[in-house]
């Protein structure tokens, strides 16, 4: 059906900007999605804060592993 399906994905590097983009499709993805070496700027739990005001379900923003 095309839709994105959940999966857990290591960061090779800390990125705040593909953090955000993996955060953001994840919230969409089938499934759970597990962020290692995800970035823990403020702005990731800023993001976070605003998904799960959208319906999101996350944990560990501002951790390096985000659960979605």
């Amino acid at each position: 059906n095309g839709r994105l399906v959940g999966n857990r994905y290591v960061f090779p590097k800390v990125s705040v900007g593909a953090t955000h983009v993996l955060m953001m499709a994840a919230s969409l993805a089938k499934g759970e999605t597990v962020l290692e070496n995800a970035a823990r700027e403020p702005e990731i739990v800023n993001l976070a804060e605003c998904l799960i005001a959208m319906g999101a379900k996350i944990h560990g923003a501002g951790t390096s592993t985000i659960t979605i």
